[in-house]
Parts: C-alpha cells; structure tokens; sequence
C-alpha cells in the first residue's frame, strides 16, 4: 500500500511510530495466524501496563471498549 492509499488515521499512526517499512512487513510477509498471534501479544502488554483507574475512563472514551457479557467467575473457571 503506497502513503497515498492510507487513510487519514493508518497514516497518522504510522508517521508517530516511524512505521512505513513495519505497516508492509505485517500486511506482506506474515501469515494471517502470525499476525493475529502479534495481535494478541500487543493487547496483552498494553492491558498489563493499564492502570486500573484509566479502566473506567477508557470505558467512557473509548466506543471499542464495553463490559463483558461472560460471568468472569465462569470464566476463571474454565481457563
């Protein structure tokens, strides 16, 4: 993908990280599986440095961010 098919927000983000070369490495020379195991990766770390006060705010800021349906004591259970 050339800088001038990206949208206005992949732009953005890839001038911050300094990542044309990182944005086609992971779109060309990984398997869907790998990538979706980086993926994972990355949320882990991000949630282990999450303070438990931003929780809350990141729930009202954030559209992507909603309480679990699942019981987290059946959840605890099961893993």
């Amino acid at each position: 993908m050339s800088e001038a098919e990206m949208s206005p927000a992949i732009e953005r983000i890839v001038r911050k990280v300094d990542g044309y070369e990182i944005l086609d490495a992971l779109t060309t020379k990984i398997r869907g599986s790998e990538f979706a195991t980086l993926m994972l990766e990355i949320v882990r770390r991000r949630a282990g440095v999450l303070a438990s006060s931003n929780v809350l705010r990141q729930y009202q800021d954030d559209r992507f961010t909603q309480p679990s349906r699942l019981d987290s004591v059946v959840c605890t259970r099961c893993s």
